[in-house]
């Protein structure tokens, strides 16, 4: 194996075709804040952990998750929640369709779909107005609308649920950084948000262009691009124009699928395997289309319980890494700018539950 670590994450490159190396379990960053670096070298039939002591080249990085399509108090959702937290994010993004069950006055759905497996990183909005604790960024899928019983306010529930950054859009969007990336959180529901156009659009463009982060992501529920069967003719937020705006990557949900369509080279990312259940392609891929999955229809029990899963985004100053992790533990994809011959960021997922 070539470059395990560059010059811009750690200072220092190690290489060699004989060792692999992984970031440490029991360690939430590869570095500690004094720069110390752990790596487990195996070497055919040994292995030993070793330390070492690297200057960091910026305490910017930040890891991130994000899962879609999946509140729905199911064994898919519980394991896919148990890999996201093993991974141990800086903080959770959602692209809709956070609850599935019904509100009514004897249940809380957002607490029993997601605070239920997502307590650590989810704070109230009355507890957090500024949402300065919470690590935990949801957007609106078209069920968190619907599914309510008489007299319910399910949307009242959410944005009693979840604390986000105060701004103009409330709940149905707003944006926020954390290191070197801005995010900007759409509503994509023009059915149950009758001003998603062109309220939105307006605070999006100029909010975009006061961004001076170096990546900028945005992500919402209904996809712009896939290649899905069920919701194949939903395509009104292709209306943003986003690959004009700049953006690093948008990222939806909605198709219960995992698709990474490459348009105008920002990469449109359907992230729809959150638990929920499993959608098929079409048998015409949309132009652009670089990985699709799964690929064949799951039919046996084992492959469709393993075919859930989650993203796991890395980014520093100077690169950023997208990857989809399934509960096989198996990398299905990866997209990583700037274009190297590797991968730049170094803290891949080592364990899965």
């Amino acid at each position: 194996m070539s470059r395990l670590f560059t010059r811009e994450r750690s200072g220092f490159e190690l290489s060699s075709t004989h060792l692999e190396a992984h970031r440490h379990p029991l360690v939430k960053k590869p570095f500690n804040s004094s720069g110390t670096l752990l790596l487990r070298l195996a070497c055919r039939s040994v292995a030993t952990w070793l330390v070492f002591t690297a200057v960091v080249a910026s305490g910017k990085n930040v890891c991130f998750a994000v899962i879609g399509d999946y509140g729905n108090d199911s064994e898919a959702e519980s394991r896919v929640a148990a890999m996201v937290q093993a991974w141990r994010p800086d903080f959770i993004l959602t692209v809709g369709d956070n609850a599935y069950d019904e509100q009514t006055s004897q249940q809380d759905a957002f607490q029993k779909d997601v605070v239920a497996y997502y307590s650590n990183y989810i704070v109230r909005s009355s507890w957090d107005p500024y949402a300065r604790r919470t690590r935990f960024f949801p957007s609106l899928g078209n069920h968190d609308y619907k599914y309510s019983g008489p007299g319910v306010d399910l949307l009242a529930a959410y944005e009693s649920a979840f604390a986000v950054p105060p701004g103009p859009g409330g709940h149905h969007y707003y944006e926020f950084a954390r290191g070197p990336v801005r995010f900007f959180a759409l509503d994509s529901n023009k059915d149950e948000y009758p001003v998603w156009w062109p309220a939105q659009k307006r605070w999006l463009d100029t909010a975009i262009r006061r961004a001076g982060e170096r990546w900028k992501i945005v992500f919402f529920h209904h996809s712009p691009y896939h290649s899905g069967s069920t919701h194949w003719n939903e395509t009104h937020m292709r209306r943003f124009n986003f690959e004009r705006l700049g953006v690093t990557a948008v990222l939806a949900g909605h198709e219960h699928v995992y698709e990474r369509v490459m348009h105008k080279r920002v990469p449109f990312i359907t992230n729809g395997l959150g638990g929920h259940s499993v959608y098929e392609f079409r048998e015409q891929l949309v132009s652009g289309s670089a990985m699709h999955y799964p690929a064949v229809y799951p039919k046996s029990p084992t492959k469709m319980r393993n075919t859930f899963g989650a993203l796991f985004v890395e980014a520093s100053d100077r690169a950023i890494t997208v990857e989809f992790w399934n509960l096989g533990g198996e990398k299905i994809d990866d997209w990583y700018w700037p274009p190297l011959s590797n991968p730049p960021l170094s803290r891949t997922p080592a364990a899965q539950p």
